[in-house]
């Protein structure tokens, strides 16, 4: 809507506190949740572990193991196609635990430093 020459949103009075309460659950998501350091160092930590899955999955190609765990090919490249992509899922983060390899020792140091 156009009033005195800027374009407003429009809404109904009844509306106001909804719209209010909205926005400032959003906020307060941002401040508490999205944005809180702890989840920030985590975020960066589990990073970490994915490349050094990635560095595991790019030494051993040929290691059958692997290959049956985490897939053919890098991570990073399933990015690329729809169909690997969905692939992937939070399980990663179980599997990278729970599979003793010797190959991924340094991404399940990380994940267990998550884990204290």
């Amino acid at each position: 809507l156009k009033w005195k020459g800027r374009y407003e949103i429009c809404f109904k009075d009844k509306e106001a506190f909804h719209l209010h309460n909205l926005y400032r659950m959003r906020h307060v998501l941002h401040t508490k949740a999205y944005q809180h350091p702890v989840k920030n160092a985590i975020e960066i930590m589990f990073s970490e572990a994915l490349e050094e899955l990635e560095k595991a999955l790019d030494d051993c190609p040929n290691d059958p193991y692997l290959t049956l765990v985490f897939g053919e090919g890098n991570l990073s490249g399933k990015v690329d196609n729809v169909h690997e992509f969905l692939s992937l899922t939070d399980d990663i983060y179980r599997k990278i635990l729970s599979y003793p390899l010797p190959a991924i020792s340094n991404a399940r140091a990380i994940i267990e430093k998550i884990e204290r």
